[in-house]
This record gives structure tokens, sequence and C-alpha cells, in this order.
């Protein structure tokens, strides 16, 4: 029987797929490596899905199905699964070789239901280690509840997770992913790794956390989200969350869905192709902005503008230190194009906009977030 199966959802992913699988060759003949081709059509990602199944018989399976999503390729290989535990690794990511003997050796060690590891997210020339903040080691079933259930519950910080609800950065006893991710409905298509990942967590048996980082969760320019189309990305969100519901304690779920809602607003905010930004009407890139709001989402919304390459004047806030973060009344100090308000809530956007004009800021230089 072998130990792990990997599933590796391949559409069109001929130029980078080769290196992700011949990291997770390392594990040797205890692994079946189950390279799943969704429908590619453009390049020649069936043929390199045939080439490692002939070249590493008994280790590597092609399987080939029409286009149905990522979500399909992935439940596809969990209905195909022979090992005793299932990992996802996206066909464009890839994993250090130190990864299936640490994560291994803590499940065996401890009989663990999940085990987690740190992402490493990869834009190229830079990198950012996302390690689990809970302390390595072994989690029971009362420890999970009193470290990890209620870290959650307490909310230490809203745009601060103990752990990423990403399937990539997890091992799962098979059968028990199986209860979780084959009942999804079909209108779960967003966050759809979070409604099943963390009520596995929270509801699991025994969790073991390696205090390594080992996936290297990689960012390419023909990966991210398409976010022109946002019209429905409310009632998606709310579905997915709705769903999550019904497997997890409503706190939970309550947590994870306004750091979803956060992290989307944050993560998409980027530039079309007629350099206006996303999200946020119509502003052009060469634009000089003040960020207002220094909660979790200001901090946040500042720090992707930067990056971005936007020039961020200044930061302010009602409870600005005059000098870090200016005050209200000292926005008219600096020249300036547009304020980009960094909240989510109606009601918060709807009385710091009215605060800002009380001041004499031109409405039509005022700009909120446009849905969630």
């Amino acid at each position: 029987m072998k130990i792990l199966s990997f599933a590796v959802p391949c559409y069109n992913s001929a130029a980078y797929m080769r290196h992700c699988i011949d990291t997770l060759l390392e594990g040797g003949d205890e692994v079946e490596i189950l390279i799943v081709d969704d429908g590619s059509t453009k390049d020649n990602t069936a043929e390199i899905a045939d080439e490692y199944e002939k070249k590493y018989p008994g280790i590597c399976r092609a399987i080939h199905q029409p286009n149905g999503g990522h979500g399909e390729a992935v439940n596809t290989g969990i209905r195909n699964a022979k090992g005793l535990y299932f990992k996802v690794v996206d066909s464009d990511d890839w994993v250090d070789a130190d990864m299936y003997k640490d994560l291994m050796e803590g499940i065996r060690l401890h009989d663990a239901t999940v085990a987690i590891s740190g992402i490493i997210r990869d834009y190229g020339e830079r990198k950012i280690i996302d390690n689990v903040i809970v302390p390595e080691g072994h989690y029971s079933k009362e420890r999970i509840q009193k470290e990890i259930v209620d870290y959650l519950i307490n909310r230490n910080g809203l745009y601060k997770l103990p752990f990423s609800g990403s399937l990539c950065n997890k091992l799962f006893l098979t059968s028990y992913l199986r209860e979780y991710q084959m009942p999804v409905p079909d209108e779960v298509h967003i966050y759809e790794d979070t409604v099943i990942s963390v009520p596995m967590i929270a509801n699991a048996e025994s969790v073991y956390v390696s205090g390594t980082s080992y996936y290297h969760y990689c960012t390419r320019d023909d990966s991210k989200l398409n976010t022109k189309n946002t019209e429905n990305i409310d009632r998606s969100i709310s579905l997915s969350f709705d769903y999550m519901r019904t497997k997890a304690d409503k706190a939970i779920c309550d947590f994870y869905e306004m750091y979803c809602r956060l992290e989307m607003c944050i993560e998409s905010v980027v530039f079309y192709e007629n350099e206006e930004l996303s999200f946020y009407g119509n502003i052009p890139k060469n634009s000089k902005l003040i960020v207002y709001g220094a909660g979790s989402f200001g901090k946040a919304l500042r720090k992707r503008l930067t990056d971005l390459g936007l020039n961020v004047v200044a930061w302010a806030d009602i409870r600005g230190d005059g000098e870090n973060i200016i005050r209200p009344d000292q926005i008219n100090d600096y020249e300036y194009d547009y304020i980009v308000i960094g909240a989510m809530l109606g009601d918060v956007i709807t009385n710091i906009r009215r605060s800002l004009i009380e001041i004499g800021i031109p409405e039509d230089r005022i700009f909120s977030i446009h849905y969630l």
C-alpha cells in the first residue's frame, strides 16, 4: 500500500509541471503521484503526464479528463488515491526535499489525522516565508480546541491566521479528507480549500504542526484571479462560508470569512490593462495617494499599493501620531490626487467619507472599495 498520494492538477502546465513532479519523486516507492490532466489543449501537458507514467511505473500515474476546473481535478485525485495520506501540489508549485521525511515522521509518531507546514510565497527573486503561527508539535483533540480553535474565536489579529486555509501545505488522512471534500456542492467554488481544511483541522482527533515551511507557492501573471469579474464574488463567498458553517463552529467560520474577504480585497487590487486600479474606480497609475485608515485593512492596503509602485505620499488616520501616520487635519499639508479609504465595512466607509468632506476634502477625490 502506498503511504502518500500526491495529486498534481495540470491545465496547460507544460512550462513548469516537470519541476513540480521531480520534487515529489523524493518520496520514492512509498508515494504515488497522480498527474491529473484537466483537459489541456494549448500545450503538451498530456504527453508529459504520459511520459512520467512510463518513466516511473508504479509511482506516477497519468489521468486525463475533460476540463472541469481545479476543484474537479483535485476531486479526481482524491477518488483515485491509493495512499493512506493525501496531498495536493499545484503544477506550478513545488516542495523542498525534506518535506516528505519531516511530515511523515510527525504523522507516524503521533498517528496524526492532519499534518501542517508553512508556505514559502515565491514571487521570483522575492520570497516570503509564511510559517505556521501556532507552535510546532503534536496537538491532541483537547489541545486543538484550546490552542487552535480558541485562537480563532478570540481573534488575535484580524489579518493574522494560525495557519492558511490552503490544502497545499497540509497532508490529510485520505479517508478523512473524502468525508469533507467529496460532498462539497458545486456552488462552492471560491475559497473551497478553506471551507474544507479549517473544519477538518478543528474537528480532527490529532494534528501534527511542523515549524518549517516546505511548500513553494509560486505566483505567475497568468494564474491570478480575473478581478474584472467581481459582480458575483460577494454571493460566492457567502455561499462558500454558509456551507462551511454546516461543518464547523460558527465563530471560526465568521472569522475566516472576514479574513478571506479582506484578503480578496487586498490581493485583487491590481491594475487593469487600461492602468486603472481595480476595485477603486478610475484611479490612474501615476496618481499621488493618501491612504486613510490604520487598521488591519488599511495597513495591508498601504503595503499593497506601495508594492504595486504607486506613490503613497501619506498615511492618515483619526488616531494619527502626526508623524508616521498623519491626522486628518494635516491632509491638506500634502500634495495628493486622491484619498483611498482603507476600510471594508459600509458604515465605517460612510463615516470616514463624511468626516473628510466636513474638513473640506472634495468628494470626487475620495475613493473607497466598490464591493464587499
